[in-house]
């Protein structure tokens, strides 16, 4: 049989009748359609999918608490995605947003972490606890152990049957939150971070931390620098920095010290917890300094280098009243150096620094102190720092006429000297006025 031949005229009369017969048919479907579909059914279509959330999860076989000499070199950063349109789930990473805000130095996050805590608490007064999925138990977990109201994990536990290890975090963010440190510890030390997700593992390593303040320097750290790591850029990294600034002094670990505080300041320099920081901070070079294993303090530098002047002045002073209240003369005259680079190598005429820097050379008394503290005018000073300088200024010169009193060699008969009395009433005088000059001293920086 021949086929019969279609012109090109032909087959574009054709095509377009087909698409004009397609067009319509699918128009009448889809209006047929429509009017079965459920109002609330389109509108769920229209649903924005929630934001996009890129999180870190160290893998297992990642060197978490690498040694401080092997670090450098910044953190490592790695993805995965978790996103969601559910009510809890936004108000949850809301809440996360506010304590990175605070990390941050965001002025206003305190109050929109505030809001956020009311926001999350608000949703699960009148939530269905029964039918909550996974991702929104992790989501209360996360509000628990982030220091939420624990009546939530409580009915939690009680009305639904969790997994081993859900139910081991909230019953033990519980008893960590009522202040039962014993039953938390007991509770959370079989339970493995790595099976939630970086911001509750981070969590657990740092109640873990803090519960376990009996463990070796080493066990602890790498509790702490897990936290860090598994939450960067977040308040648990952070918060968990400083502790571990704050325990390299214990552990008496130099090198630790100067890499938490370095990468500290990289990273946090604008926190509003810096003020927590720089305490730290400053208490560990004392303790080092007592320790009898002084900081070299170009390594010091190096951190002080990244403050800002105001936290600078902050340094300089507090290092020298630490230093004059435990007798550290040498810390007080790196304090005293400080002060002055700031004022380009003059520091102001009568300022505190200055008698702080004489009174810690008053064991060693030479004639330029007591020349020095005789120009000092102490009319400005605070009422405590002026009676340290009047208590500075009479030791000093007591000290100075008692060295420089009696030659080194007698000879001949020793004839009571004319004025024995009134040195040895100096010398009393001297005595009283160390033990004054000490009390002050110990009241600087309280």
């Amino acid at each position: 049989m021949k086929i019969p031949q279609i012109s090109k005229r032909q087959l574009i009369a054709l095509g377009l009748i087909a698409f004009a017969v397609a067009g319509a048919g699918s128009g009448l479907w889809l209006f047929l359609y429509k009017q079965k579909v459920p109002a609330k059914m389109i509108t769920a279509q229209r649903t924005r999918i929630g934001d996009l959330k890129i999180i870190r999860n160290p893998g297992a076989n990642e060197e978490e608490s690498e040694s401080a000499s092997s670090r450098r070199g910044g953190e490592k950063v790695a993805f995965t995605f978790q996103w969601g349109n559910q009510s809890l789930v936004r108000l949850t990473r809301k809440m996360e947003d506010a304590q990175a805000g605070l990390a941050a130095g965001d002025i206003h996050a305190s109050a929109e972490l505030k809001q956020g805590m009311i926001a999350v608490s608000n949703f699960l007064q009148d939530a269905a606890f029964e039918t909550l999925s996974s991702a929104e138990i992790d989501d209360v977990i996360q509000y628990t152990l982030s220091g939420g109201r624990p009546d939530f994990a409580k009915k939690l536990l009680s009305v639904r049957k969790l997994s081993k290890s859900q139910s081991s975090i909230l019953k033990g963010a519980v008893a960590f939150v009522e202040g039962d440190r014993k039953l938390a510890k007991q509770i959370l030390e079989p339970v493995d971070a790595a099976e939630f997700k970086p911001f509750i593992a981070a969590r657990v390593w740092m109640m873990k931390a803090e519960l376990e303040d009996t463990l070796p320097y080493q066990l602890r750290r790498t509790m702490l620098s897990k936290a860090a790591n598994y939450a960067l850029g977040t308040l648990i990294e952070e918060a968990a920095i400083r502790r571990l600034v704050d325990l390299a002094v214990s552990g008496k670990s130099p090198e630790d010290f100067f890499y938490w505080s370095d990468r500290y300041m990289r990273r946090f320099s604008k926190s509003l917890y810096v003020g927590d920081f720089l305490a730290n901070f400053i208490d560990g070079i004392s303790a080092f300094e007592m320790a009898h294993k002084p900081l070299n303090f170009g390594q010091v530098d190096g951190i002080v280098h990244q403050f800002s002047r105001e936290m600078t002045v902050q340094f300089a002073n507090r290092v020298q009243s630490t230093a004059l209240r435990f007798g550290e003369a040498r810390l007080c005259e790196y304090g005293y150096l400080k002060s002055k680079e700031l004022f380009r190598g003059e520091a102001p005429q009568n300022d505190s620094a200055e008698l702080y820097a004489l009174a810690c050379r008053i064991k060693n008394t030479t004639k330029e102190t007591v020349v020095r503290l005789s120009q000092y005018d102490g009319s400005k000073l605070s009422d405590a720092d002026r009676k340290l300088y009047t208590a500075v200024n009479t030791l000093a010169q007591g000290i100075e006429f008692h060295t420089s009193t009696l030659p080194e060699n007698l000879y001949g008969p020793q004839y009571p000297d004319p004025q024995f009395d009134a040195v040895n009433a100096l010398t009393a005088s001297v005595r009283q006025q160390l033990g004054n000059t000490d009390t002050v001293i110990k009241r600087i920086g309280k």
